[in-house]
């Protein structure tokens, strides 16, 4: 029976549209793997193909189609090609490929509209096809990993068998019987359908198989890290199923913290183990799991298998596994921090009760004697100087305790009118009868002069005002040198603003940090404690603070705004 050529390509240009459909849907599915869109637009465009030479003897359209032809199989070979060099990783290389393609069209064209040649396209779409086809199968031989490397090497084998086949097509007119009609079966034409149609079946699936060995091979990864963060986080970790609190999982940090084995957990849940110490704080991290599907930081105690009691802090959350509502839970030993939160709480307490207490009486004891006529003036000068290093004391103390007050949210600001230029002229009487700042003075400025009268009334909270207005000022002194100035300026005219002002700029490398805790630079007392201190106590006021450094002046400004009683009112209203 004859062999219809026409038949062939309907038949094999339905078999590539099917081939399309099945890379499509791989592609909806895994769009984001690389390489996979150009293998589908290789499929498509060989394709589309075949379906433009059922007209290549059309009387007007068939030069066109011929082209079209001609350019949609070669640029299916570089589109493979080029998917396989992306789905590698590698570079894609366009320019040459698409030089190779610009080419092999312009070949054909010439041998269509300059000298209709059919034997001239048919050498050249072959070699054009035959090259793409062997470059793709050295390209799979080339960057195969572990992972594809039965599957590349397969479609190493297809391409490089295709490209072959191709390339003894196209040498067949140079050493045997020329082309004669396109459509006029011969053995060579026949072979070629059928050698095109299992290839590119064969790599339809190779590519579909290469994918998923991917992401077969990316589960494989995504469930060892996960397992490998699972196990090594020094936290408690646990999964246990929502209705009967039996464990599924845990891991070495669980086991760590509770001292049981992973055997005698695992299939018992939590009232079996007693793993609570109080079982209503189970229950109550139950009760917010099933109404919120999370907790976050809940603290609860803890049994560990010896019988000895941890500290843990909960965070859990319920995922679906298996099809059943689990609880995945983290629970961090927080036994050392509660301790040393005690230990600071109960530091915290001689503090202010111990030491403020008989710091308070040599005070006023100091204050006595420097008030006393009986004293003489080197005396009553020694007193002031004693009463000022006891106050400077129990001012420590109470930044100590007011700080942590604010940063727990439990100080209480009240907001009042102040005179802050009285404020500051008081704390800098009283720092520089320091025998450290000896020699050095302080220039208050209020409105532009020396008017040691002049209020500057603000909005604030006095006890705030002074401890931060002390630490800035104390450091603006330090940082001074031997007989500096600090220069102190009020603006007090429709706001409330003071401008501290001393010799020496603040070091680049901390510029940026200037008002965090612990930052300090080239001081040797100095712990990072005073700014940072300072900046809190402002803005628990509604204030701001900032520091400029004026390097060509070699000088460093604290810039502080506290509101206005006019800024009060006009939130009342």
């Amino acid at each position: 029976m004859p062999i219809d050529i026409r038949t062939l390509t309907l038949l094999l240009g339905l078999a590539l549209a099917l081939q399309t459909v099945s890379l499509t849907i791989q592609y909806l599915l895994n769009r984001s793997r690389p390489g996979l869109g150009w293998w589908l637009c290789a499929t498509g465009l060989g394709a589309l193909g075949f379906a433009v030479n059922i007209l290549r003897d059309h009387p007007v359209l068939g030069p066109v189609c011929i082209l079209a032809g001609n350019a949609f199989f070669v640029g299916g070979h570089c589109a493979a090609l080029i998917g396989t060099r992306r789905f590698f990783g590698r570079p894609a290389g366009f320019k040459p490929i698409l030089a190779v393609w610009t080419l092999l069209v312009l070949v054909a064209a010439a041998f269509i509209w300059i000298d209709d040649c059919l034997t001239c396209r048919w050498v050249n779409a072959s070699l054009g096809v035959a090259l793409l086809a062997l470059a793709v199968a050295r390209d799979f031989l080339r960057f195969r990993t572990a992972e594809h490397r039965a599957a590349a090497i397969f479609l190493a084998a297809t391409f490089g068998l295709h490209g072959a086949f191709f390339a003894a097509r196209g040498l067949q007119p140079l050493f045997g019987p020329g082309i004669g009609d396109f459509f006029t079966p011969s053995g060579m034409q026949i072979a070629t359908y059928l050698v095109t149609l299992v290839s590119t079946t064969l790599w339809t699936y190779g590519f579909i198989i290469m994918v998923n060995q991917r992401l077969l091979a990316e589960n494989r990864d995504a469930v060892r890290n996960m397992e490998l963060i699972f196990n090594t986080s020094p936290d408690a970790v646990s999964i246990t199923r929502l209705g009967d609190g039996v464990f599924v999982r845990v891991n070495d940090g669980f086991t760590a913290m509770t001292g049981a084995d992973r055997e005698d957990v695992i299939g018992r849940n939590t009232q079996e183990l007693s793993v609570f110490d109080d079982p209503s704080a189970r229950e109550r991290i139950i009760a917010l799991l099933r109404t919120t599907g999370r907790c976050d930081n809940e603290e609860a105690v803890f049994v560990r298998h010896d019988g000895t009691r941890v500290m843990g802090m909960v965070s859990a959350k319920v995922i679906d596994l298996d099809g059943e509502p689990h609880v995945l839970s983290v629970v961090r030993d927080i036994t050392e921090r509660k301790r040393a939160e005690n230990l600071r709480v109960e530091i915290e307490r001689i503090m202010q009760h111990d030491l403020r207490s008989p710091a308070a009486s040599a005070v006023a004891l100091a204050r006595y004697f420097a008030e006393s006529p009986a004293m003489s003036e080197a005396e009553r000068s020694m007193a002031r100087k004693l009463e000022l290093s006891g106050q400077h004391i129990l001012d420590t103390l109470s930044i100590n305790l007011t700080l942590h007050r604010i940063e727990a949210g439990q100080y209480l600001s009240s907001q009042s009118g102040l005179d802050a230029a009285a404020i500051l002229r008081d704390i800098a009487d009283r720092l520089l009868l320091l025998p450290e700042h000896a020699g050095k003075g302080v220039d208050i400025l209020s409105a532009g002069r020396p008017d040691r009268l002049a209020p500057c009334i603000c909005m604030g909270d006095e006890t705030l005002l002074r401890l931060a207005l002390q630490n800035i000022l104390l450091n603006a002194l330090e940082a001074s040198p031997p007989g500096g100035r600090v220069a102190a300026a009020l603006e007090c005219s429709g706001a409330c603003r003071m401008t501290i002002r001393n010799q020496g700029a603040v070091p680049p490398a901390i510029r940026t940090r200037f008002f965090d805790k612990y930052v300090t630079m080239g001081k040797i007392k100095g712990t990072g404690i005073g700014t940072y201190s300072a900046r809190v106590m402002i803005e628990a006021q509604g204030g701001g603070i900032a520091m400029r450094a004026l390097d060509d002046e070699d000088t460093t400004e604290i810039v502080i705004d506290l509101p206005t009683p006019s800024d009060r009112k006009g939130s009342e209203t």
